[in-house]
């Protein structure tokens, strides 16, 4: 998953997901554990964000967006209606 101001980085999509390709990748990764802790550190931290995004109340924040949405399109509605109203010379009740 990359994240907002992350540069890309190389990665194994489809094709290149050979059991060879990810077996170096991972010995890869195994190797930097001892070479550069700071990198298992940092996935450790991508990770542990991740698992705290999906931790989220997801159907909540579903509703209170759509419910934000319905709302500022009655408003926009409500908005149409009245120019319309004062352009044909009538006002709202």
């Amino acid at each position: 998953v990359r994240r907002e101001g992350e540069a890309g980085r190389g990665g194994l999509l489809q094709g290149a997901a050979t059991p060879d390709a990810l077996a170096h990748g991972v010995m890869n990764w195994l190797d930097s554990a001892q070479r550069n802790p700071a990198k298992i550190g940092a996935l450790q931290e991508t990770f542990t964000a991740l698992h705290h995004e999906l931790l989220r109340d997801t159907a909540t924040l579903a509703t209170l967006t759509l419910a934000l949405c319905a709302k500022k399109l009655a408003i926009i509605v409500g908005m149409r209606i009245i120019e319309t109203a004062k352009i044909i010379g009538m006002t709202p009740a």
